[in-house]
């Protein structure tokens, strides 16, 4: 994957207005269709494309292998019909669970919320950064209760 393209987008509140949406860092004007458009079809290609979604405190995380990644972070405030509202970050690059990216994330993240007046747990990003933990966890989980089953099953039949 060679270019690095970062998304920022948000429903407009009141369901009318343009939705807020940035490209590599720059506002777009509910003019600029072009690129409004471009935008929406790198989000549409690696939605339709994931090949791995994960949830954490309701932020989701989905990946599409040599398309991108995107998060969904919930935001407080609700649109006009009292429904949840979103942030959405996408970069179309493969994932990098490293603290680096994931605070450089949480920082373009915070920075967009705060512009467009919104308030989001830009912090929930932080959670992914363990997923790889939680399955070495839960494998060794696995080993330490097979283990004991079978010290368990082996004294009791003795």
């Amino acid at each position: 994957m060679t270019s690095r393209i970062k998304i920022l987008y948000a429903q407009s509140l009141d369901n009318t207005s343009p939705n807020p949406m940035t490209l590599n860092g720059n506002f777009l004007a509910a003019e600029n269709q072009e690129e409004r458009q471009e935008a929406a079809s790198i989000l549409s290609l690696i939605s339709k494309n994931s090949t791995k979604t994960t949830v954490h405190n309701g932020t989701k995380l989905i990946e599409s292998k040599g398309n991108g990644f995107i998060f969904e972070l919930p935001c407080a405030e609700k649109d006009i019909l009292s429904r949840d509202t979103f942030i959405v970050f996408c970069e179309k690059s493969d994932f990098n669970a490293s603290a680096e990216k994931l605070n450089s994330i949480k920082y373009e993240v915070t920075k967009f919320a705060k512009y467009i007046k919104r308030n989001v747990d830009a912090e929930s990003v932080m959670l992914f950064s363990k997923r790889s933990s939680y399955a070495t966890i839960f494998i060794a989980g696995i080993f330490c209760f097979s283990f004991i089953s079978f010290f368990s099953y082996y004294f009791m039949v003795k």
